[in-house]
């Protein structure tokens, strides 16, 4: 349970960097999961896509 914790917060440390750094558009799911260190299939066990995982951390900052 906390590997995959620690999966989720990585992969949305690295995509907050990536969406800041790119915006959304230009931000790459694949650069995300190589700078958080795992793989696209984990990323998609998570988020069902750039959006969903765009709109977590848009909810997680609002809170």
């Amino acid at each position: 349970m906390h590997d995959e914790i620690d999966v989720k917060v990585r992969l949305k440390d690295s995509a907050r960097a990536e969406f800041l750094e790119k915006g959304y558009e230009k931000a790459s799911l694949r650069t995300i999961c190589r700078n958080a260190d795992v793989t696209t299939g984990a990323l998609y066990f998570f988020f069902r896509n750039k959006a969903d995982l765009f709109d977590s951390i848009v909810a997680e900052t609002a809170q």
